[in-house]
């Protein structure tokens, strides 16, 4: 059941298309999506294609989402995310790598 968990109403269409990718144990790499490496010495690389929020990486690490993570874990490359600091990660049961770049607000 768990691995049909849907998106959060609420979620972005970045944010809905790398949870299909996290269920599913791929690596939601948004260069790969975009057909394109973001620079991150260019701020016009990252805009909202590439943007995951602090809300949605909170979310998938709480029930009922973190549940349905496949085990291979988190694995995102090239996103945008902002306000990384104020997440837990302590509380994340399943491997993780987050290669991408941070705003923190």
């Amino acid at each position: 059941m768990a691995a049909k968990l849907e998106p959060h109403e609420d979620w972005t269409e970045a944010e809905q298309w790398a949870w299909a990718r996290l269920k599913a144990g791929e690596i939601a790499d948004f260069n790969e999506m975009l057909g394109e490496t973001a620079d991150p010495a260019k701020p016009e690389d990252w805009d909202d294609r590439r943007s995951l929020r602090r809300q949605f990486l909170e979310a998938i690490i709480e029930d009922p989402w973190r549940s349905a993570i496949h085990q291979k874990g988190i694995r995102v490359s090239g996103a945008l995310v902002s306000g990384q600091e104020a997440i837990s990660w302590d509380k994340v049961s399943v491997p993780w790598s987050i290669l991408t770049r941070i705003i923190h607000q």
